[in-house]
């Protein structure tokens, strides 16, 4: 956005979208005259802005998608709850326990691969929209979803870059009243204790019975799990009602 030369009082340029205020710069896109009000950090005025928002699609799709994969998710870790319970109390195999325990790696794998992918799906769309908007979430569409898969990188980005989404469509009230700090805890220590009991497990073998305390830390896995899947299903929803609430009529 370039700045608009000084001018004599009764020369001075003022926004178009505001008249009784003066202009600071110029729309890099139409060339348009805006005042400090409407400059943002997309260097666009109001017109284009709400032109870029009008070719994007509504993330409500992807949303809905998202928020039906982590109800699966959440299911799921409550049945894992539950058999882990279950062997921790009576640790004796029986058929009945190891059907279930079958079954339930199955429908893990379909909630763990959807959830991804919708999660990701929408996320992609959303910072294509607030980049629209003129937030800066320090990242790309393509990067917000590629961080995730960065080894420990992938422990930092994904947060900053949500609540920089978040920050910057409701500021830090609503990035406390979704519970970012918790939401980013509870999916940490989730997956460091998914991991560790993993790795219990195959250190016991193929030919030998899972350790019971493999079960136990994956009671806390599975407590840690539920939690983060439904403090993002509540972020969700949060940021979703925010891009709403901005969508021009009519699109």
């Amino acid at each position: 956005m370039t700045s608009v030369p000084a001018m004599a009082p009764r020369e001075q340029a003022v926004c178009p979208t505001h008249p009784a205020k003066a202009a600071v710069g110029t729309c890099e896109r139409c060339g348009r005259y805006v005042c400090a009000q409407c400059q943002g950090t997309e260097q666009l005025c109001p017109d284009c802005i709400r032109q870029r928002l009008e070719s994007l699609p509504s993330s409500e799709a992807r949303a809905k998608s998202a928020l039906g994969f982590f109800k699966l998710t959440v299911f799921v870790d409550a049945c894992a709850l539950l058999i882990n319970l279950w062997v921790v109390g009576a640790p004796e195999e029986n058929t009945v326990r190891l059907s279930l325990e079958g079954v339930h790696g199955l429908v893990a794998l379909v909630a763990l691969v959807g959830t991804i992918v919708t999660f990701l799906r929408w996320q992609h769309l959303v910072v294509r929209h607030v980049n629209a908007l003129g937030i800066n979430v320090d990242a790309t569409p393509g990067w917000a979803v590629g961080w995730w898969f960065i080894p420990f990188a992938n422990l930092v980005k994904p947060y900053r870059i949500m609540r920089a989404t978040v920050s910057g469509l409701g500021g830090d009230s609503l990035v406390d009243s979704l519970s970012l700090g918790w939401w980013w805890a509870a999916w940490v220590i989730g997956n460091m204790l998914e991991n560790a009991e993993g790795r219990m497990v195959m250190r016991s073998g193929l030919d030998n019975p899972t350790p019971t305390a493999a079960y136990a830390v994956g009671i806390g896995s599975a407590v840690f799990s539920i939690a983060g899947a439904l403090l993002c299903m509540r972020i969700i929803r949060g940021v979703q009602e925010q891009l709403e609430a901005r969508r021009p009529s009519g699109s």
